[in-house]
This record gives C-alpha cells, structure tokens and sequence, in this order.
C-alpha cells in the first residue's frame, strides 16, 4: 500500500494531477482510494511505490503523441511554440526512474510549496492552470511573476486533462470558431477506484461520444454555467448511479478559452453538482433518463439553430438544484411555449410529454 499526496498548486491543477495519476492506476487494474481534502487529493494504492512508477510511466508512454496532438494541434489548448517543452515534460515522466523520482516528492504533502510565483521552474499553461493566471498583479504596480512548476508536474496535468476531461471544439456551420470550452468534475470526500473507473469508461462511450460531438456542433450560445448539466445528462445511467451514490461532493470546472491566436481565459464556472447528480439517477431509476436526454439534446439543437430559448435549460438547471415546484412551472412554461413554434418542428411538440412532467414533479416530493 502506498499513499500519494498532490502537490498543492491549486483546485482545478490538482484534480488534474489525480487523474493521470489514477488513471495510470486504472490502467493496471490497480485497487485504490482517493480522498479530495480542500482541493488536493490523497490517493492510496494497493500498489508498492515501484509499481505506481511503472504503471504512470508506462501509461503516459502510450498516450503522449496522442495527448500532444489533442492538445496542441486539434484543441490549440497548448500553443505550438510549448509543444517542445510538453515532449520533454512526458518524456521525462515516461522515464520509469524520473517517474519514481517524482513520486517519491508526492509521498508527503506540499511538493508544491517550493514551486509557483516566481520559482524555479516551467510556467504552468493556462490549459492546466486557468486558476493561477499568467502574472500576478501586485497592489500598485505589475510585477511579472509567472507560475511555475517542475516538468514532472505539467506531464502528470496534461496526462490527467487528456484523460479525463470533456472538451467542446466549438463550431457553427461546421467550422470552428476558435472557442474551446473545457469541464472537468472534482470531488471532496471519499471515491475508490470503480467510481472512477466508471466515470472514465463512461466518457469513452460510443453513445456519449455521440451525442458530445451534437453538443460541441450546437454550444457556442450555451450559457457556459449550463453546459455541465448538459454533459452529465448525455452520461450513461450507470456512470451516474456511480457518482451519485459515491461519498463524495461533487461540482465541476468549466473554462472557456479562445484559441484562436494566443489561448486566453473567456468564461469561467465552477458549479456544485450533487443535486444534478442525484436528480438525474432518480430519472434513470424511474426509466424516464432517456426521455429527458432526448428533450435536452433537441433543445441543445434548437437553442444552435436559433429557434429556441437557453432560458429552457436554465430553468431546468435551477430546478433540478432547488426542487421548487414553481421553478419546474417556469421551466415548463418556457419550454411549451417554445415548442409551440418552431422547436416544435426540430424535436416535436409533444416532446415535453406528461410522463416526464410528472416524473420531473416527482423530483420536489
């Protein structure tokens, strides 16, 4: 058994950090525990520290000309000027010894108390760190300190963001439009490894790839703090009992970037989720996800084709958090009034039937 400690360079970084670790874990087939403790994470593997080295630098081995082309050619995410410095970086932890190395930093809190503003060290992207920014401003004048990280750290974050994140490549017409949007789910509490194992295949489905490419077709006038209630509900029914019925609290970071020239912060949301969550395994329970999956996708289409109000989704989002019966009349009132023009006509003016209503009603008792 061995216990691993992220490093301390903020929320969104270490949630990023746990995943390429833990996904390494998952890789191998490897049992293990994960706490989320005030935005690090503790991970306990049923592994010797020598098997947790093998299985990181063997896994990113595998992914890192993938991750790379993701990340720098396909999302622009990463510039193309830093692809260089993110070959090293994986390379480094792809090395079996450099990987113990880093590791063995991990077996104590606080790696990350010698690295940050104006260490030593790579800076640390905007892709891996929207928290930290590029500079900090100090109180009467700008001070250029950037964030940096050891290389090590970088490679295990962008392992964990092409892992296990949920990027959308924003298009109209079929074109990209240079807006990247990028949510990833963090925790507080306790999740063992078929939670994760569960939310990881889950995201690898071929439905949920599916109708994730409709969404990132359909998102550039989605309000960015409704597009998570969007991705967990395209989720399959198993994935989320998982995360439901998991002991952890969980929410979810949402940054949207512009890539077009240099990759800049535009939108940024962070969202608790455990109401979503338990509302939608309600619905699975109840056989109606699927029912409520097919409304929100041709809204997520009409709102894409200008015939629909966002404000339907919101609606929809509030009620799930506050289980109100009047907020489920403002949504139901939204979206009837909708449908009864030309949403209708994309997907039907009975879509909304009674049995979902009722259903959704079921939810506020």
């Amino acid at each position: 058994m061995v216990k691993l400690y992220t490093p301390g360079h903020g929320p969104y970084t270490d949630t990023l950090i746990m995943y390429g670790i833990t996904s390494a874990l998952l890789h191998r087939e490897y049992d293990f525990k994960v706490e989320g403790v005030e935005g690090t994470y503790i991970i306990e593997a049923d592994a010797k520290l020598e098997e947790v080295a093998e299985a990181v630098s063997d896994y990113v081995q595998n992914i890192k000309d993938g991750a790379i082309h993701v990340l720098v050619d396909r999302l622009r995410l990463i510039q193309k000027q830093s692809r260089n410095r993110l070959l090293i970086a994986m390379n480094k932890i792809a090395d079996e010894t450099k990987a113990l190395e880093y590791l063995k930093e991990l077996l104590f809190p606080g790696h990350g108390v010698s690295e940050g503003r104006g260490a030593k060290g790579v800076i640390l992207w905007l892709s891996l760190s929207p928290f930290a920014g590029k500079f900090f401003t100090g109180s009467f004048k700008y001070n250029v300190l950037e964030y940096r990280v050891c290389l090590q750290c970088v490679a295990m974050a962008s392992t964990g963001l092409i892992s296990t994140f949920m990027p959308l490549d924003v298009r109209r017409r079929g074109k990209r439009t240079g807006k990247v949007y990028v949510t990833v789910l963090a925790f507080t509490g306790h999740v063992n490894s078929d939670v994760l194992k569960s939310l990881k295949e889950g995201l690898g489905e071929e439905k949920f790839l599916r109708e994730y490419d409709i969404v990132a077709r359909f998102s550039e006038n989605i309000p960015l703090r409704v597009l998570p209630f969007i991705l967990l509900t395209i989720l399959s029914g198993k994935t989320i009992l998982k995360l439901a019925k998991s002991k952890a609290s969980w929410k979810t970071y949402t940054v949207a970037y512009d890539v077009k020239k240099a990759t800049q912060i535009r939108g940024f949301s962070e969202l608790p989720i455990d109401a979503v969550l338990s509302g939608l395994s309600i619905l699975h329970m109840r056989n109606v996800l699927d029912a409520l999956r097919t409304f929100v996708m041709g809204v997520v289409k009409g709102i894409g084709s200008d015939v629909a109000d966002p404000y339907i989704l919101e609606s929809l989002v509030r009620y799930f958090n506050t289980r109100n019966v009047s907020d489920l009349y403002q949504f139901v009132r939204a979206a009837k009034s909708n449908l009864e023009g030309k949403l209708g006509d994309v997907v039907g003016k009975r879509s909304l039937g009674v049995k979902l209503c009722r259903e959704l009603a079921h939810l506020a008792i």
